[in-house]
């Protein structure tokens, strides 16, 4: 008998959408002077990737979470696993990619903002790994966040759903 009702469910997978969207694309969109026109593109292109992502990555994941009552304790840990897997997942990327720059033979640097060396011949600068540990850091935070929301939200469950 499942702890959490299939509303229950639906209700959590929609809400980490919808919460990683806004907590993306929210920051990114006041940045500039451009803020509405840029917010309507962030929703009319993040909104359906988030939510094909919750659905297709997430919903697995929640079902098997959900399966029995979530203390706070748990939505932390599992927040910070999910959180984990996503900086896991950046970083081997980003490995990867100095990787294939260090193979392919010919010297290149890569600048990023402000002339700030990111990779000298695929080799991960200093300023780089700083880069990737803030973001890092900030997928661990979000996640987090976003599991402390949905517990907040949804609440414990009951043993008495079905």
């Amino acid at each position: 008998m499942r702890t959490y009702t299939h509303r229950q469910f639906v209700w959590a997978v929609n809400l980490s959408a919808l919460l990683g969207w806004a907590c993306l694309a929210l920051p990114a969109s006041f940045i500039g002077t451009f803020v509405w026109g840029l917010l309507l593109w962030a929703a009319i292109i993040g909104l359906p990737i988030a939510f094909l992502c919750c659905w297709v990555i997430g919903a697995p994941v929640l079902h098997y979470i959900m399966r029995d009552s979530i203390t706070w304790f748990a939505a932390i840990a599992w927040g910070a696993a999910i959180g984990g897997l996503i900086s896991l997942a950046v970083f081997v990327i980003t490995i990867i990619v100095g990787i294939t720059m260090y193979m392919g033979g010919e010297f290149h640097a890569e600048t990023g903002g402000l002339d700030v060396v990111k990779f000298v011949d695929g080799v991960l600068s200093a300023k780089l790994w700083l880069q990737i540990l803030k973001l890092n850091l900030l997928w661990l935070g979000l996640a987090i966040f976003i599991a402390i929301t949905l517990r907040a939200i949804i609440g414990p469950g009951t043993k008495n759903s079905a």
